[in-house]
C-alpha cells in the first residue's frame, strides 16, 4: 500500500509540473491549438 501512495503522490507533482508548463504555453496563439484539436479529430 506505501508504494502505491508514493506513486500516486509523484503524478500529483507531475499534474503540477504539467500545469505550470500550460501556463508558460499560453504565449501561443489559440490559432495553433485549434489546429492541433483539429488534426487529432481528423485522426
Amino acid at each position: 500500500m506505501r508504494s502505491s501512495y508514493s506513486s500516486s503522490s509523484s503524478g500529483a507533482i507531475n499534474i503540477a509540473m504539467s500545469a505550470q508548463k500550460l501556463e508558460v504555453d499560453n504565449r501561443i496563439s489559440l490559432r495553433f491549438y485549434y489546429r492541433i484539436a483539429d488534426n487529432i479529430l481528423r485522426q
